[in-house]
C-alpha cells in the first residue's frame, strides 16, 4: 500500500530495528538509561539548548512548554491551523489554564503588527500575552527565518516568550540549509518529533533551557510522560537523528513531482506552492466525487485523506514513498479523470 496520508506512517527499517533490541537500558525515572541520556545529549549538540528531556509525544512537548512558560490566567497566541491549537483536544487551557489567541496566516506567518495588535489592554478584564507559540514547518510551508528574527526582537522587547513546534523542523533546515541551532536560538522551548519524516516509531524532544528544565521535567511525571526503560524507543529516535535526516531531500524532491504531475489533471488545483513534503489539492472546481477518488485509489493501493467538507485533499511523501510510487499514483490519477 502506497500511504500519502501523513508521515507519521513511516516505518522502522531493519537497522532502527536492531538499534532497538540492543539498546541499553536503565531506569529514566531516576536518569539511568543510558539510550535515553545519549539520546538527550545528541539532541542538545545539534539544537544549541542547554536541556533535552525525551517524551513520548510531539503533543506532549507541545503542552510541557506552555506548562513551563505561562501561568494560569495568562493568554498566549497561537496560529489559526496550528496543530497545538487545533489538534491537541484543547489541551492547553486545560492543563494550563491559559486563552488561546489566534493569529498568522495559512503559510505560518506572523507580522510584528499583528502581535502587536493582538496583545490584550494593560488593565484587569484582560489575561496578559505571555507566550507565542510558532509552528516550523506549517503545512509543509517554511517559516523565513527573517520574520522568526524580527518576531524575536519585538518579543524580547515585551516580555513574550517564544516556543516553536519543529516537529518537521527538520524538513525546514534540509530545504534551506540553515542549521536547526539557527532556528531553535530564537526560542525558549523547542518540539522536536521523532516519529514522523525521520521515521522513529515513537517519542519527541522538549528542548529548552535551564531555567525552565526542572518544571518540564516535573509536569512531564505530571503528565504521565515519564517512563522506565525507554532506552528501547530512544535509541529509534538517536538513529533516526544521526542517519535519516538527509532523505528529507528525497522526500522533498518526491513531493515536487507528485506536484509537477498534478499541474496536467484540470480536476485538481494545488493550493500554495510545494516546499516540503506536503501537497495541497482541491477539486472544489470539479464536479468529481472525493469519495469516489478515494475509494478509486484505495482499490489501486494507494491510501489518501480526503476532507469532502473543503474539497480538499492533503498528500505527504516520506521515507517509504519512492519516486516509482508517485508515478504510480499520478498515472492511476490520471486513470479517475478519464
Amino acid at each position: 500500500m502506497i500511504d500519502l496520508r501523513s508521515d507519521t506512517v513511516t516505518q522502522p527499517c531493519d537497522e532502527m530495528r536492531k538499534k532497538m533490541a540492543t539498546a541499553i537500558v536503565g531506569d529514566d525515572m531516576f536518569g539511568e538509561d543510558p539510550s535515553v541520556n545519549e539520546l538527550q545529549e545528541f539532541a542538545r549538540k545539534i539544537t544549541g539548548k542547554e536541556e533535552v528531556l525525551f517524551v513520548p509525544s510531539a503533543s506532549m512537548s507541545n503542552q510541557l512548554a506552555v506548562k513551563a512558560l505561562t501561568a494560569p490566567g495568562d493568554a498566549i497566541a497561537v496560529l489559526k491551523h496550528a496543530h497545538v491549537y487545533r489538534y491537541e483536544s484543547g489541551a492547553a487551557p486545560l492543563l494550563s489554564g491559559v486563552t488561546m489567541l489566534q493569529v498568522g496566516d495559512k503559510r505560518g506567518i506572523i507580522s510584528v503588527e499583528e502581535i502587536g495588535n493582538t496583545i490584550p489592554p494593560d488593565d484587569q478584564h484582560y489575561p496578559p500575552l505571555t507566550l507565542l507559540c510558532m509552528e516550523n514547518t506549517h503545512n509543509g510551508q517554511i517559516v523565513p527565518i527573517d520574520n522568526i528574527k524580527k518576531l524575536h526582537e519585538y518579543c524580547c522587547e515585551k516580555d513574550i516568550k517564544m516556543h516553536l513546534d519543529g516537529a518537521r523542523i527538520f524538513n525546514a533546515s534540509v530545504a534551506t540549509g540553515i542549521d536547526v541551532k539557527d532556528y531553535a536560538k530564537y526560542f525558549d522551548t523547542v518540539t522536536i518529533c521523532l516519529s514522523k519524516g525521520l521515521g522513529a516509531p515513537i517519542g519527541a524532544l522538549i528542548c529548552s533551557n535551564k531555567q525552565y528544565a526542572k518544571k518540564i521535567h516535573r509536569f512531564r511525571k505530571v503528565m504521565g510522560g515519564a517512563m522506565r526503560q525507554s532506552g528501547i524507543i530512544a535509541a529509534a529516535g538517536l538513529y533516526a537523528l544521526q542517519n535519516n535526516v538527509q532523505h528529507l531531500s528525497m522526500d522533498h524532491k518526491n513531493a515536487q513531482h507528485l506536484a509537477s504531475g498534478l499541474k496536467d489533471l484540470n480536476y485538481l488545483e494545488i493550493l500554495g506552492p510545494v516546499e516540503t513534503n506536503m501537497v495541497f489539492v482541491s477539486y472544489a472546481q470539479s464536479k468529481i466525487s472525493g469519495e469516489a477518488l478515494q475509494e478509486h485509489m484505495m482499490s489501486k493501493g494507494v491510501n489518501i485523506v480526503v476532507d469532502e467538507a473543503k474539497k480538499m485533499i492533503r498528500l505527504v511523501t516520506h521515507r517509504d514513498i519512492t519516486m516509482q510510487h508517485i508515478d504510480h499514483v499520478l498515472e492511476q490519477l490520471h486513470c479517475f479523470a478519464s
